[in-house]
């Protein structure tokens, strides 16, 4: 009877640290989590940067990276309480931004899931005025453009 005792405490100790040793590997940001900037590109007026960045990991098994898109003033860095203007998942082959003005953002793709988008966005000193306002557009691409050849 000591002996089942002691191999059923055995056991119950192998798997609380199996159980610990699985929470603490699990819990290290690896560097697939981490949010990249993949392209900055400034409004011809040198007031606003377009920032595109990527977050891998973070959509699970079947989304793979999370694309998101910040209006910021230029230079500045993205912060975490910063809301991005777009997110979003499954896109492939193309993702782009490029200014049309000063106040025109197209953001281009091919294949998209948008699971937000905001199409005006203001300055952070513009008080919601026309004068500092951003609007942002989606334009859908051809993945094939003859163009390219």
């Amino acid at each position: 009877m000591a002996t089942y005792r002691r191999i059923y405490l055995a056991g119950i100790r192998i798997g609380a640290l199996l159980l610990l040793f699985c929470a603490v590997a699990g819990c290290g940001e690896g560097t697939d989590t981490f949010e990249v900037e993949v392209d900055r590109v400034r409004s011809p007026d040198g007031k606003v940067d377009a920032v595109l960045t990527r977050l891998g990991g973070g959509g699970g098994a079947t989304v793979g990276y999370l694309w998101w898109v910040y209006l910021v003033p230029a230079g500045v860095p993205i912060s975490n309480r910063q809301e991005p203007i777009i997110r979003a998942t499954h896109v492939a082959p193309k993702f782009g931004m490029m200014w049309d003005g000063t106040h025109l953002l197209n953001v281009t793709y091919h294949k998209a899931v948008f699971s937000h988008f905001k199409n005006i966005w203001y300055g952070p000193r513009s008080n919601e005025t026309w004068e500092d306002r951003v609007e942002v557009r989606l334009r859908h691409e051809d993945a094939y453009s003859p163009d390219e050849d």
